[in-house]
């Protein structure tokens, strides 16, 4: 997909439209929903260059118990498990934007692993999804 909202709104469609037909509980649904749209809009937000065409895969594979996402990106390097905790200790105002997102994929999914590979963003996390 290119790098722009549209096409984030689209992929997160197709995704779920997949999980669906597969009768993913309905937490589980919203835990790759959340981390999906973090994601993929902190590529196009931070990541992607302004006039610059940007391309980002993404792949949702299912597994037995767990859906696994996969991102890879060609735009600036940036490895979500160094981004600093948000501050939840300040009044909100006083707070620095950003670090919500990444902290509420973090909580959501249960892995997440990042490595740069050949000038490419690669980032997989994994959804738990409970068997019956």
């Amino acid at each position: 997909m290119e790098g722009t909202r549209g096409h984030v709104a689209r992929a997160i469609s197709q995704a779920m439209v997949f999980l669906e037909s597969h009768a993913l509980p309905p937490r589980s649904l919203y835990q790759v929903n959340l981390a999906l749209e973090e994601i993929l809009t902190n590529i196009v937000r931070h990541g992607c260059q302004e006039g610059t065409t940007n391309e980002i895969h993404v792949r949702v594979e299912l597994k037995s118990a767990e859906v696994i996402i996969e991102c890879v990106d060609d735009c600036c390097e940036f490895n979500p498990l160094d981004a600093a905790p948000p501050d939840f200790d300040s009044p909100l105002l006083e707070c620095e934007p950003g670090g919500l997102g990444i902290h509420l994929v973090k909580e959501a999914t249960s892995s997440m692993e990042y490595c740069r590979d050949q000038g490419r963003n690669v980032l997989r996390v994994r959804v738990d999804v409970p068997t019956e």
